[in-house]
């Protein structure tokens, strides 16, 4: 169930271009 956990963080990030979360 990681798959789903990167889908969503990389969607996220891609909607929400945020700084944490590049560490």
């Amino acid at each position: 169930m990681k798959k789903l956990l990167v889908i969503l963080v990389l969607g996220l990030l891609k909607y929400h271009p945020i700084d944490y979360g590049t560490t």
